[in-house]
């Protein structure tokens, strides 16, 4: 639903970010942010070199001598305006006021009437304190007049506590109109739609399919698609080719023990999953929703067949491979040197959850440590700094290292 401001967008020839908060990545400031506006430099340094010589002079108007403040946030931003100087180290609220303002400029000058801005943010039930302070003072900016936000989250894991709910009731009062869209689970009609779609059959032979999926599945979206692949695999639905149409083992679907927990039936389904392909998901699901394969390489002894366990996850949709754009972008400016690498990122966040949950609940913390462990030792934080929150956060996530100083 989000993706159907695309069309309007780009009518309006505007831009369209999107970043994802990380449930094991709280602690990390401005995550999705970066996510999102590293994904926008990207686009730029595919532009042409008068498209690229614009975009630098804009930006370059827009930070002034403040740059290093958002190279340090959006590193492949030194590509498009250069190394920048070292900024005087100032206090904590100084330096918060310093960095909101010029991130403020920044985002000004991508959002222009031109050139609109609509910037998505999913999960915003695990944003940090500082992304929603961040947010909160770009949507009441009253200079910002071509700038969109959109958000979502978890209603059921926002209590009226969450720094979230506050931001929410405090908008409206200072003139900010919210619209709220509550997302419902389907209804029967849109089940049979689905099924009908899919199997291409008539609406009165798709009915008692589809009140078998509705019952199974409760309408949850998520689940419907799931279940139907399910009973596929299962062969409980095939193509009668001798008739030309699809039917279906009645008895044997209304005997389908399916859970009415998603995660736990997608532990069941990765469980029956090759032990190697397995392996790799749990491990990555350690990492994040995203995921490069450099790094998922670094943090095992054996990264043999690695690709080829990946793309078997990406056949059974479970994951979805992306392009490195910034790295191609690299490349292709001559200003990197080794071949870009591949980024995964699982293709719901339930199933990066139940590929989590397949580690022992008594093991998490021992595998979180060896994983800081071995991107310690193997990456060069001088070459690259901005990994110091990978390793800080698997770290963080570690157990405690053993020592022998109260013997």
């Amino acid at each position: 639903m989000i993706y159907e401001v695309y069309k309007p967008l780009t009518s309006k020839k505007g831009y369209f970010i999107k970043g994802k908060h990380q449930q094991f990545q709280k602690d990390r400031p401005y995550q999705a942010i970066t996510e999102a506006l590293s994904s926008f430099v990207s686009l730029m340094l595919s532009e042409n070199e008068k498209k690229l010589v614009h975009w630098k002079a804009i930006i370059q108007n827009a930070l002034g001598e403040q740059g290093k403040l958002l190279t340090d946030l959006i590193p492949n931003l030194e590509l498009i305006i250069g190394k920048q100087e070292k900024l005087p180290v100032l206090g904590i609220n100084e330096a918060q006021n310093r960095f909101h303002y010029v991130f403020g400029q920044f985002i000004k000058a991508l959002a222009s009437e031109e050139h609109p801005l609509v910037m998505f943010i999913d999960d915003l039930q695990w944003a940090d304190s500082t992304s929603l302070k961040l947010l909160k003072q770009l949507i009441l900016d009253p200079e910002l007049n071509h700038f969109y936000f959109i958000g979502a989250y978890r209603d059921n894991e926002v209590t009226t506590s969450h720094p979230l709910t506050l931001i929410f009731k405090e908008l409206p009062r200072l003139g900010v109109a919210i619209q709220e869209i509550h997302l419902k689970d389907l209804e029967f009609e849109n089940v049979q739609e689905i099924v009908i779609d899919t199997f291409g059959n008539t609406e009165s032979k798709s009915r008692l399919l589809a009140n078998i999926v509705f019952g199974k599945t409760a309408g949850n979206p998520f689940f419907v698609n799931q279940f139907i692949k399910s009973i596929y695999e299962n062969e409980l639905v095939w193509f009668d080719a001798e008739a030309g149409k699809w039917t279906w083992d009645v008895r044997g679907l209304e005997s389908t023990n399916f859970t009415d927990n998603v995660v736990e039936f997608m532990v069941q389904k990765l469980s029956g999953m090759d032990e190697k392909v397995r392996k790799q998901l749990t491990l990555a699901s350690c990492i994040g929703d995203r995921f490069d394969i450099q790094t998922l390489g670094l943090i095992q002894e054996n990264p043999d067949d690695l690709i080829e366990d990946l793309w078997q996850a990406v056949i059974e949709q479970l994951l979805i491979a992306e392009e490195n754009e910034a790295e191609i972008a690299m490349v292709q400016m001559g200003s990197f040197n080794t071949q870009p690498s591949l980024i995964y990122r699982f293709a719901h966040d339930r199933i990066r959850q139940a590929a989590y949950e397949l580690i022992p609940h008594e093991e998490k913390s021992k595998v979180h440590q060896r994983i800081g462990e071995h991107l310690l030792a193997k990456i060069n934080l001088e070459k690259d700094p901005d990994r110091v929150f990978d390793i800080v956060d698997q770290l963080n996530l570690g157990e405690p290292p053993q020592t022998d100083a109260l013997r």
